[in-house]
């Protein structure tokens, strides 16, 4: 186990409230993807991945004469027995996403088997993005309040004291950005009482959730994400190495929007 596998062990979470993990590579497409299906399917069902789910999903494409357009592309999922862990393929990205995440070097041994898998069987020359999202649900019981949980710049404006009993759909929402030298980190704080503990871009999910919120329950749901474009070959071992890398500081961003208070209710070391 390497030094920064102990640390994490080690400053684990203990109630982490993390409800999704998702790790993408997004590749120039290949259309053979689609021949390949059946046998990384066979692979992937001894892999701990037996179900399997056919749909179609919507990319948008820019380009400097036509504009933006949508097209449908077709996307196989794969998922685990309980449905917790997916992995889902297109002609141009391969992703697995889980609510079952224990720890990133257990979550990055997965995706170094399902890479394999998919480059033993589909002939991936070009990657030109890699990204790596974490999505935290804050809940509150009687007496508490976000501000005890986050950092003052992740705080929606408090609509329970102005509105009191009268509070109606409430949605509220911050965006920070920081532009790297070789990555973005995108960190969103959403505060809702509708219903929903994903954000929008992630509804539907595949996954199975045994997670209800009260009605008009409200929430907030952190969103980090942290991703680089890049023109590299498809390496396993390499994109790993990325991905991790992106995990890093999505982690440490993680830490840095959570008061002491947060961990000592999640049961973590502060910092």
């Amino acid at each position: 186990m390497t030094t920064d596998a102990v640390s994490e062990a080690k400053n684990k979470l203990v109630n982490a409230p993390l409800v999704l993990a998702l790790a993408q590579v997004r590749f120039a497409a290949v259309l053979s993807v689609a021949q390949a299906i059946p046998a990384i399917q066979e692979k992937l069902k001894h892999a701990g991945f037996p179900r399997y789910e056919k749909s179609e999903a919507q990319s948008i494409f820019f380009g400097s004469e036509t504009g933006p357009r949508v097209e449908t592309v077709e996307r196989w999922e794969f998922l685990s027995r309980d449905k917790r862990t997916a992995v889902a393929l297109t002609s141009q990205s391969v992703a697995l996403h889980t609510n079952d995440y224990d720890t990133f070097q257990k979550f990055s041994e997965s995706l170094r088997q399902i890479f394999d898998i998919v480059s033993a069987q589909v002939d991936i020359q070009i990657v030109d993005r890699l990204g790596i999202r974490y999505v935290d649900l804050v809940r509150l019981e009687a007496g508490e309040s976000f501000a005890n949980y986050l950092k003052p710049g992740l705080v929606g404006f408090p609509f329970s004291e102005v509105l009191a009993s009268e509070l109606g759909k409430v949605f509220s929402s911050t965006h920070s950005i920081a532009e790297l030298p070789n990555s973005v980190l995108s960190v969103r704080c959403l505060q809702s009482n509708t219903g929903a503990f994903l954000p929008p871009d992630l509804i539907p999910s595949t996954l199975l959730y045994n997670l209800t919120l009260k009605p008009g329950e409200l929430v907030a749901i952190l969103d980090f994400d942290h991703y680089m474009t890049v023109d590299i070959d498809f390496m396993p071992e390499r994109l790993v190495r990325s991905l991790d890398e992106l995990h890093s500081l999505a982690n440490k961003a993680f830490r840095a929007a959570l008061n002491p208070f947060a961990y000592r209710k999640w049961g973590g070391n502060v910092g």
